[in-house]
Parts: structure tokens; sequence; C-alpha cells
């Protein structure tokens, strides 16, 4: 895959989406379909023949509109999303260098990819939660830190609620994984900021894979 800053910014997008459905959800609010059957989409496709192709398989629009915001006088939601895309993008660094964590997310995501998501009607529940959150579990959940999740408190403790967020997450990872091998860091989103900004304007304008 060619590591352009267009790339680049795309799999910020695939991130920034995860973070904010995250955000939904610990809330208590309705899962976005669209971008949750994307974001569950990609994770499936561990193979893509480019960056497009994956990102033309769903709608990542909203992933788009958060990295806009975010890279831009960002408000307090869009600080909690950046502040979660950092996380990820250190819990997924951390993940790395663990290969038997890697292997074990490796065996777990191929163990699901028996799932038709192009079936009519399919939706978001019709993802495996709990499976998706065995798997953060095994592989997120096994290293030293963890992602920490602002919430109501009654909210996060249930059950379904936890196995989403934990889904979520892991589908965060996938994107971060992508950023990484596309050449992606940390310090590009204080030096690259403006760049990148002006990049995901512009892929996001009409006759992008997002619409």
């Amino acid at each position: 895959m060619a590591n352009s800053l267009q790339d680049q910014c795309w799999a910020l997008a695939g991130i920034a989406q995860a973070c904010r459905c995250v955000q939904t959800v610990a809330s208590g609010k309705a899962l976005d379909e669209d971008a949750s059957i994307a974001l569950y989409k990609a994770l499936l496709d561990q193979d893509p023949e480019s960056v497009t192709a994956l990102m033309s398989a769903g709608d990542f629009s909203l992933g788009l509109r958060c990295t806009t915001a975010m890279l831009h006088r960002p408000d307090e939601q869009q600080i909690q999303t950046l502040r979660y895309t950092l996380a990820v993008l250190d819990a997924t660094s951390r993940l790395r260098k663990s290969e038997a964590a890697t292997t074990r997310l490796a065996n777990g995501i191929a163990a699901l990819q028996s799932s038709d998501t192009t079936i009519p009607g399919f939706s978001s529940y019709d993802m495996p939660w709990d499976d998706l959150a065995d798997i953060y579990v095994d592989t997120l959940g096994s290293l030293n830190r963890r992602v920490q999740i602002n919430g109501n408190p009654n909210i996060l403790q249930r059950r379904d609620i936890a196995s989403k967020i934990r889904g979520l997450l892991l589908m965060g990872v996938r994107f971060a994984w992508l950023w990484h091998q596309l050449g992606g860091r940390r310090w590009h989103l204080l030096i690259n900021r403006r760049r990148m900004w002006q990049t995901t304007q512009l892929i996001a304008q009409p006759g992008n894979p997002s619409d």
C-alpha cells in the first residue's frame, strides 16, 4: 500500500469513527448503524487490495467529519474523540510489541471471517459483540494499560454495553494498525496537523468512497 498522506487520513478517519461510536454507546445513545457496519466490514477485511477499496466498502463519513473537526478547532466532544484516538494508537503500539497477543488477535479475527455482512438486512444486532469483546480482552486487555472510557457508570456496567465498547475499540485498533503500516506516527498529528486537516476535507467531498 502506498504511504500517502491521503491514505493516512483515511486510516485516521477509521479510528475516529470507532472512537465516536464508543462515545455514543457509552452515553446510552443508539449506535450509528452505517458507521458500525463499515467498521466491522473493515475489521474482517485483513488483506484489502488498497486503502480506497477498504474504505469504499462502507460509510466512513462520520469518521471523516470527526477527523476534520478534531484537527481544527475541536469542541469538547471532538477533544474526547481525539483523546480516545490517541489512546487507541498507544494501545495498538503496545500490542504490536507482543507477538503472542498479535497472534491471538489474528486468530480471533480469522474466526469471525465467516460472517456474511452482505445478507439483506444485516445490522449491528447481527454482529458477534460478545466474541469481539472476548478478542479484545484476550489481546488489548492483556496489556498493562487499557483505554479508559468516560460515561455513565450505570450504563458502562451493562454487559451488552461493555461488549459493544470493547468490540468498537477492537475495530479502532484495526485502523490504528493500518495507520502505522502507512507510516503514520502519533507526532504527525502535531507536525502535520494542518496538512492532514486539509487532506481530510478534500477526501470528504462528494465523489470519494465515503459517499
